[in-house]
């Protein structure tokens, strides 16, 4: 991101890491600078940003315990969810089968754990549903 600061793709990156990382305070000033740049952003990379942003801010909220918003986010994300790839979706899910977790809603937690599984996209989270569905 330092040696590409315009590029929203680089941007995205580090505050995944960031927040993966709890550095939520970094990750929320990259995540400002994501949404200032997203207007301005071809139409395909526009939507494709729009809805990463969610994915970005429901982490966010997860991280810093806004549960409800956190769920809101998630949701969104998912139900909207149209990459080709669906790495991103386990990731999701995972991250709602946390916030489901904290609520106390122990099925939630399992769908969301089974939908990950279901995926079969080797993707490292599918370990991590998979133990917990144990």
């Amino acid at each position: 991101m330092e040696e590409f600061p315009q590029n929203t793709y680089y941007k995205s990156l580090t505050a995944e890491a960031l927040l993966g990382l709890k550095q939520n305070d970094k990750a929320a000033a990259i995540i400002k600078a994501i949404k200032k740049a997203v207007p301005h952003l071809p139409e395909k990379q526009r939507r494709e940003y729009e809805l990463r942003l969610h994915l970005l801010d429901g982490t966010l909220a997860l991280n810093r315990g806004e549960l409800d918003r956190a769920e809101q986010e998630l949701s969104y994300f998912i139900s909207h969810y149209f990459f080709e790839l669906d790495y991103e979706l386990a990731n999701a899910y995972y991250r709602l089968a946390q916030v489901y977790e904290l609520q106390k809603r122990p099925a939630e937690a399992q769908s969301c754990y089974q939908k990950i599984i279901s995926l079969n996209n080797r993707a490292f989270v599918q370990r991590l549903a998979t133990a917990a569905r144990r």
